[in-house]
Order: C-alpha cells, then sequence, then structure tokens
C-alpha cells in the first residue's frame, strides 16, 4: 500500500514531529500494557489509552487505533470497542495502527507496528517480516535512482513496484497457507500480498510517503510501515525505528 500527501516547507518540520510524538506514544503504550496485562487488560483498554495520549499531546485522530491481538489481525475491519475486544494475553503478536493530525492543521502522521509479546517469530513468520523490510528498502532504492534521473512518477508506479519486489521474494519453499483474506489483491505462492492502494496523479515535491507493504499468513497480517519525505534531491526516513518490531518481555 503506498499513500502519500504533498507539503510545503512548513509541512515538513510538522510531520516529522507528528512522527516523533507517535513512537514516543508507540513506546508509552507498549509499557503501559507490559505493567498491566496481568491485569487482563483488552484491546480497548489499549485503544483508549491512545486516545488519552492524543489528547495529552493535542493530537486528533484521523482513524479510530486499530488494535488487533492474534487472529483479529486478519480482521481488515476490525476495531475493538467495548462489547467486542480480546483480552491480551501474556504471549501473542499485537497489531498496532495510528493516524493522527495537528488540531490546528490538515500535516497528518501514522505509525503501524507489529509486537511479540513474550514470543518470538518462527521461521515463516520472520521471512514474511525478512521480505516485508527487504522490500521497503528496495523501494527506498528505486527512489533514489528515480530522483538521480529526475524523473516523474505517480502512487501506481510505486505500488506495481512493491508487488514486484514481493513477488521476487522465494518464500514458496516456506508452503504458505492459501488465504482467503477479503482485501488482498495479488496471490502469487499462496501468499497474498495487501497493497491494494494506487493512484496515477503525479507525486510532486515535497511530499510524504507512507509506504506499508502486507503479506498475510498463518491468520495474521504482517506489516511494517515506514513513513518519509520524499524531495526534489533527496529522501528522509522520519519514522523511528522504521525496521524493528516492537518486543514485550515479561
Amino acid at each position: 500500500m503506498i499513500r502519500y500527501e504533498q507539503l510545503n516547507k512548513n509541512d515538513i518540520s510538522k510531520s516529522v514531529k507528528i512522527s516523533n510524538v507517535l513512537f514516543e506514544i508507540y513506546k508509552d503504550t507498549c509499557e503501559f500494557i507490559s505493567e498491566n496485562i496481568n491485569w487482563k487488560i483488552s484491546e480497548h483498554d489499549i485503544m483508549q489509552f491512545i486516545l488519552g495520549k492524543y489528547n495529552d499531546y493535542d493530537l486528533v485522530s484521523k482513524q479510530i487505533p486499530r488494535i488487533a491481538f492474534n487472529e483479529n489481525n486478519a480482521i481488515s475491519s476490525y476495531v475493538p470497542s467495548v462489547n467486542n475486544s480480546r483480552i491480551i494475553r501474556r504471549s501473542g503478536l499485537l497489531s498496532m495502527n495510528f493516524m493522527v493530525s495537528n488540531k490546528d492543521s490538515d500535516n497528518f502522521g501514522s505509525l503501524s507496528k507489529l509486537v511479540k509479546i513474550n514470543c518470538d517469530f518462527n521461521e515463516r513468520q520472520q521471512a514474511c517480516i525478512n521480505a516485508l523490510i527487504d522490500t521497503e528498502k528496495s523501494i527506498i532504492g528505486y527512489l533514489d535512482k528515480i530522483i538521480e534521473t529526475n524523473q516523474k512518477i505517480t502512487g501506481t508506479d510505486i505500488h506495481d513496484k512493491m508487488n514486484e519486489f514481493l513477488i521476487k521474494k522465494d518464500l514458496s519453499s516456506y508452503k504458505l497457507e492459501t488465504s482467503k483474506h477479503p482485501i488482498a489483491k495479488n496471490t502469487l505462492n499462496r501468499i497474498n500480498f495487501d497493497n491494494s492502494v494506487s493512484d496515477n496523479h503525479l507525486i510532486m515535491h515535497p511530499s510524504i510517503l507512507f509506504i506499508d507493504p502486507k503479506i498475510y499468513f498463518e491468520k495474521f497480517l504482517f506489516h511494517n510501515k515506514i513513513n518519509l519525505i520524499f524531495s526534489k534531491h533527496s529522501i528522509n526516513i522520519i519514522t523511528k525505528n522504521p525496521y524493528k518490531v516492537g518486543n514485550i518481555q515479561l
């Protein structure tokens, strides 16, 4: 998935600030989970904690924070509620997705993280994560060449290149299970790639790009989003620790 928004020079510093704040909220959330997991906190409890943090930093939620534990992450439309929310167990995988804006402007930022709670990825899960990270690094290399050669580019170009890089990953040797994930658009070697957004409009300089490749496997949607500033002469990754999966040890 590729999403972008054109910026002016003042917007760049604001976008970087939002990205930094979201990373602090993410760290605070991991600490909240670690301190309260024995009290049977739920996905909804975590969501409410995050919304409170938004208020502390004068941020407005562009989307309800998506907090999904284990199999709930396989449901693309899932958002926890008071009456429908899973208890966070002492071992499992948690997906967090934030998107916010400033109260006084349209500047927005996002953060998407997977968090291992008292567990490790198995070999096949790690292969999915490695494929996502390698794809993001390949996309950055592709964008570097676009800048060097002064070419024009659209969201669809990046979208297609993202799928191309993912398809080249030899994940078929892991015999990944067939998925019926409803939002997956491209399937190869029994792996579903959820990269379903594209746009034929030219990306102007400077813009903020949200690079978010996804793979659905073993009833879980693996993702790793990075935000970057795409300028005429450079690329600046503004996501802190962009390739590091969260880890809560109890």
